[in-house]
């Protein structure tokens, strides 16, 4: 997620944590704690949130190969709702890196959650994986292999259909892809949106998720096995010019 670069926090500073009892009753309401699997065998569990826009997450290598970059998200939702109420991401070197069987409590904040927000029940879902060669996946999938594979996608990108405000809309996708290329349908989520209202941005992210699914045909995406580390997770971005994979 390079194109959103928030700050990791190191876990040993000092915040004054606002939750009580597991459950956090500040102004955005009773705020649930979840924990999530992640790609390329890291785990994220152990989440608790620290102040209105900081959270701290225990990351867990339950792969076979030590790794000491990662890439870390969160995402602030809503049970019901399609789209999160707040995102974050960013990476983290860590220090003597991390052997199987590992885990490690990093902080990483999130955008400022709107006044709407207020009285909700939310939750925090977080995702990391290594960066880089650390992946263990390979080499990284070279700028051919993402043309061939942002190709692919653009495909069945198709937004005439939708309102002249949706077609203007931007939108970043994450999408899990299984082993045999196909995506997983479940995993399809909006991670970024350019300024628009609720109603186009639902139809733009329906249109990209609809291209996703299509495109990868009975025998899913081309992609090349070896490095499946580095597109079991793909972020996709979908504008009026067509399709990307970052």
């Amino acid at each position: 997620m390079r194109s959103r670069r928030l700050p990791l926090v190191p876990a040993g500073a000092q915040t004054a944590p606002v939750i009580t009892g597991g459950v956090m009753w500040k102004w955005f309401g009773a705020f649930a704690l979840v924990a999530s699997p992640a790609a390329a065998d890291l785990t994220v569990s152990d989440c608790r949130q620290l102040s209105d826009r900081l959270a701290e997450c225990k990351v867990t290598n339950e792969g076979d190969r030590a790794v000491s970059d990662i890439e870390f998200a969160i995402r602030v939702t809503e049970d019901g709702r399609t789209f999160p109420w707040a995102v974050g991401s960013g990476s983290a070197q860590i220090a003597g890196g991390l052997e199987p069987g590992e885990g490690v409590s990093i902080r990483m904040s999130f955008e400022q959650l709107p006044d709407r927000a207020a009285g909700r029940e939310l939750r925090l879902d977080g995702e990391a994986r290594p960066a880089g060669e650390a992946s263990s996946g390979g080499p990284p999938m070279t700028a051919g292999e993402k043309s061939s594979l942002s190709a692919a996608v653009q495909a069945c990108w198709n937004i005439g259909s939708l309102s002249s405000e949706a077609q203007r809309v931007t939108i970043t996708t994450a999408t899990e892809i299984g082993p045999n290329g196909k995506p997983v349908a479940g995993s399809i989520k909006l991670i970024k949106a350019s300024s628009g209202s609720e109603d186009a941005i639902a139809q733009a992210f329906e249109a990209a998720r609809r291209a996703i699914l299509r495109c990868a045909g009975a025998d899913g995406y081309d992609l090349p096995p070896e490095k499946i580390g580095h597109w079991s997770v793909i972020e996709i971005v979908f504008n009026p010019n067509g399709a990307r994979v970052k």
